[in-house]
């Protein structure tokens, strides 16, 4: 319905001004805002770092790590709410669930996670793995943190002395 429309059926109706007046003004309150997500950086990326590993040791070996995603949100496209998503790549290793520390040959098999629990393997979203999202409803400079878990399984008795990495690439999708 169109402003002339409006203040036609005002001019009609003159003592019921007031309580379409209020309707119309929630309506206009309520209208939803359009928005997208313009661009995302990881201005902190997760980096595990795990303890001194020992093959006779009797605990897994555990780390966290906290990172910080920062995306602008501006007001047009479609969406009332924008999400991004953090997936995590395979590193090294074959699979999600057999990710590989290396030390020149040497290996040391371990895992990500997304939830503290460490049940939730952090992956690519497909064959039982898991991403990390976070939604806003409003523009502006958007920030998001949380954390990632990683661990080492004990008795991996093959292991040798040295320094083992791996690299994952991190992706935002939004």
């Amino acid at each position: 319905m169109n402003i002339q429309l409006w203040f036609s059926l005002l001019r009609q109706l003159r003592h019921y001004a007031a309580p379409l007046l209020l309707i119309c003004g929630l309506m206009q309150t309520n209208a939803a805002q359009a928005l997208t997500i313009t661009s995302c950086s990881i201005t902190t990326p997760p980096s595990l770092n795990f303890n001194s590993y020992s093959t006779t040791s009797t605990n897994d070996d555990t780390a966290s790590s906290q990172f910080t995603i920062t995306c602008s949100v501006a007001s047009s496209g479609t969406s009332t709410s924008v999400t991004a998503t953090l997936s995590a790549s395979i590193g090294s290793g074959t699979s999600y669930s057999s990710r590989t520390l290396k030390n020149g040959t040497s290996v040391l098999n371990y895992y990500i996670y997304r939830d503290s629990g460490r049940s939730q393997i952090l992956g690519d979203g497909n064959n039982g793995t898991f991403t990390l999202s976070t939604s806003w409803t409003s523009t502006g400079s958007q920030s998001w943190q949380s954390n990632v878990y990683g661990r080492i399984p004990k008795n991996q008795y093959s292991a040798v002395p040295g320094s083992y990495s791996d690299t994952i690439t991190w992706t935002i999708s939004y």
